[in-house]
């Protein structure tokens, strides 16, 4: 629908209803909200080693992980998780973050006991 009035200025003067908003609208909306929620980062709440002390043997059950430590990345504590190669550890699902710290891989190879004295 569209109505015209009088010209203002050599202008026409119209008015038309507003749109409902389209799909591709609302996705926008969607997807701009999901992506700020996910850029709220989670804050360390415990010390790392606490953290560590309690993952570690979940972490360590995971196929290719070998073992696990401390880190520290752009002045801030990370988690590592040590894996034989990136390959074996491909299909495991290594999270991102845990309790706020941010998880690194590293590929460290076969680790061994040392059987010196």
């Amino acid at each position: 629908m569209r109505i015209e009035g009088s010209r203002a200025r050599g202008f026409p003067v119209s008015w038309r209803p507003p749109k409902p908003p389209g799909v591709a609208a609302l996705a926008a909306i969607i997807l701009a909200l999901a992506v700020t929620a996910g850029c709220r980062a989670e804050r360390p709440m415990r010390p790392i080693a606490d953290v560590l002390r309690d993952h570690t043997a979940e972490l360590i059950r995971l196929p290719g992980v070998v073992g696990t430590g401390e880190g520290r990345e752009g002045g801030h504590p990370v988690l590592l998780v040590l894996v034989r190669s990136r390959a074996a550890a491909e299909g495991a699902a290594i999270p991102k973050v845990i309790e706020g710290y941010a998880v690194r891989i590293r590929e460290v190879g076969e680790v061994k006991a040392d059987s010196s004295p």
